[in-house]
């Protein structure tokens, strides 16, 4: 079961940044950047155990099990006995609420370069913290596309009649990973 509950807030962060800007030579320049952000009211899940199959609770069971499934031919006796057998007599109910906080902070580097007509491109280095803590207490994780390290090479070649050929190098790390949600 899901309970959103209608309490929920706006997720708000702080962000603090500062910059410098530095033009070595007419065709290369640099930018060094930190930052710090602050998240909280973030919404987090939690979920709590239902204890024991009341009358009420199977009902609830049941209302639930059908929205979901609604061309199931399976009868209330055969659900609520696939449930003991998967679940025990325990039911759980998910809500949601704004417990949720978090931080990043970071550097970020770079290095433009435009030294001719037909070349030009950058380098660019990030080093970065994102962490979360989804209720008060729970131990600090990390966000899920935190990307502690990003190393970027970017050229870019102008050829003649308007075309361009352009060579990119990114090395990252962090969890490669998309959530996939079945519906």
């Amino acid at each position: 079961a899901m309970a959103l509950s209608s309490e929920l807030k706006p997720e708000k962060v702080w962000h603090c940044g500062f910059g410098l800007e530095t033009e070595f030579l007419p065709w290369l320049n640099q930018k060094v950047s930190l930052y710090g952000k602050y998240y909280y009211d973030l919404i987090s899940e939690r979920i709590n155990p239902i204890s024991g199959l009341t009358p009420e609770k199977v009902e609830k069971l049941l209302q639930l099990f059908f929205e979901n499934n609604p061309d199931s031919t399976m009868t209330e006796e055969e659900i609520i006995a696939a449930y003991i057998l998967e679940h025990g007599s325990i039911l759980f109910q998910s809500t949601y609420g704004n417990n949720g906080k978090g931080y990043a902070c970071g550097l970020e580097y770079f290095l433009r370069f435009d030294p001719t007509d037909f070349w030009h491109g950058w380098i660019s280095f990030t080093y970065s913290q994102s962490k979360r803590q989804r209720n008060p207490g729970w131990r600090w994780s990390n966000f899920g596309l935190d990307r502690p390290f990003l190393f970027s090479v970017v050229n870019f070649y102008r050829l003649p009649r308007n075309y361009e050929i352009g060579l990119k190098y990114r090395f990252m790390s962090g969890l490669p990973y998309t959530t996939v949600d079945f519906d």
